[in-house]
C-alpha cells in the first residue's frame, strides 16, 4: 500500500516590493532607522503611525524622490535603485499624494495622459479620439462619469482622485501607493473609493494605504506596517485586528482612556474674533475661545483652516 503523499505548502508569496533596514538622515535629524516594509502582489497594506515617523520619507524613497543612507530596495526579489520619480514609474509604482498633481486647466482625459507617450495622427497631431477609444476600459472600471473634455479645475476633490487612479493604471501600475486619500472626501465618496480599492486588489493591483484614519486601516486592509520613531516596530494580520491594539503600537504602551472634556460655558473670552477675512479661503471668519476650553476646528483641504492659523499668529495680514 503506498503511503498517501504529504501536501506541500504552498510557498510564500515573493513580495512586490521590500524595502529592508532603510536609514535616512537629514543633517542631525533620522528619519528612518533601519526601517522595513514589504507589499505582497495584490495586497490592500496598511502603513501608519504618528506625525514624525518616518512614513512620508520612506514613500519620497520608493518614489525616486530621496535616496537612502543605507539598506535596499528589490522589487519581485530583484534588488533596484529607484533614482528617480521616472524609474519608479518603470518599475510599476505609482504614487497619489493628498495634495492631488493635476494640471487645472487641461482637460480629463489629457489629465489620465499626462506624462504618457499619445497616438499621433498622420499629421503629427494628437489622436485624441483613439487615445479615448485605448483608455475606455480604465474610464469605466475606475467610475469617470466627468466628461472627458471638461476641465479638471471644475470636478470635485473625489472625481480627481479617480482621474490619478485611472492614470496609475494607464501606466499599468502594480503597485498605488495612496497618502491619505480620504482626507477631503465625504462619506459616499469614500465608501466609492473603498470599492474601487477592493477591485484594484482583485485585480492584481498591490496598493499601499498611508492613513491617520485607523477605521479605514482596519476596514480595508489585509496586513498593517506600523512605524514608530523611524522605526518599523510591527507588522500585524489585518484579520481580528483592534483599533486599540493598532493604536498600542503606535505609541508603544497602553492607551490611556481620558474623560471627555466638560463643557466651558462660563469661563473668560481669551480669544474672539469677529469677521475675519483672507480672501480667497478666509471670509467672516468669527468665533469666541473661552479660558481652560478645548476649541476644535474642522474642514476638508482648502476649507481655510491652516489661513485661519496663520492670521491668528500674525504671520499673514488680514483683509479685514
Amino acid at each position: 500500500m503506498n503511503p498517501v503523499p504529504t501536501p506541500m505548502a504552498a510557498p510564500p508569496a515573493v513580495p512586490f516590493v521590500a524595502a529592508n533596514a532603510i536609514s535616512k538622515s537629514y543633517g542631525g535629524a533620522q528619519a528612518l532607522r533601519g526601517a522595513s516594509l514589504s507589499v505582497l502582489p495584490g495586497e490592500v497594506h496598511g502603513l501608519v503611525g504618528a506625525n514624525g515617523a518616518g512614513k512620508s520619507t520612506l514613500i519620497r524613497i520608493l518614489a525616486g524622490v530621496t535616496q537612502p543612507d543605507t539598506g535596499e530596495i528589490a522589487i519581485e526579489g530583484r534588488p533596484v535603485a529607484i533614482v528617480s520619480p521616472h524609474a519608479a514609474s518603470g518599475l510599476g509604482m505609482s504614487f497619489i499624494h493628498q495634495e492631488l498633481a493635476f494640471v487645472p486647466d487641461m482637460t480629463v482625459l489629457e489629465n489620465i495622459m499626462l506624462g504618457l507617450p499619445k497616438k499621433k495622427t498622420r499629421l503629427g497631431l494628437v489622436d485624441w479620439s483613439a487615445i479615448q477609444s485605448d483608455v475606455a476600459p480604465i474610464i469605466e472600471r475606475v467610475g469617470i462619469t466627468a466628461p472627458l473634455d471638461a476641465a479638471a479645475k471644475s470636478l470635485s476633490t473625489a472625481e480627481n482622485w479617480l482621474i490619478s487612479i485611472a492614470r496609475a493604471l494607464v501606466w499599468k501600475a502594480r503597485l498605488i501607493v495612496m497618502d491619505e486619500p480620504t482626507a477631503s472626501l465625504s462619506a459616499g465618496e469614500c465608501r466609492k473609493l473603498f470599492s474601487i480599492i477592493r477591485g484594484l486588489s482583485a485585480a492584481g493591483v498591490a496598493v499601499l494605504y498611508v492613513s491617520h484614519r485607523l477605521d479605514e486601516i482596519l476596514d480595508l486592509c489585509s496586513r498593517v506596517t506600523v512605524f514608530r520613531d523611524g522605526r518599523s516596530v510591527a507588522v500585524l494580520d489585518g484579520s481580528g485586528l483592534t483599533r486599540r491594539r493598532l493604536v498600542q503600537e503606535i505609541v508603544g504602551g497602553a492607551v490611556e482612556q481620558l474623560p471627555k472634556s466638560r463643557e466651558a460655558t462660563g469661563g473668560e473670552i481669551v480669544l474672539s474674533v469677529r469677521g475675519l477675512r483672507r480672501l480667497p479661503r478666509v471670509e467672516e471668519a468669527s468665533f469666541d475661545l473661552r479660558r481652560g476650553e478645548v476649541l476644535g476646528l474642522g474642514g476638508l483641504v482648502g476649507a481655510g483652516r491652516s489661513e485661519l492659523a496663520r492670521l491668528l499668529y500674525g504671520a499673514d495680514r488680514p483683509d479685514a
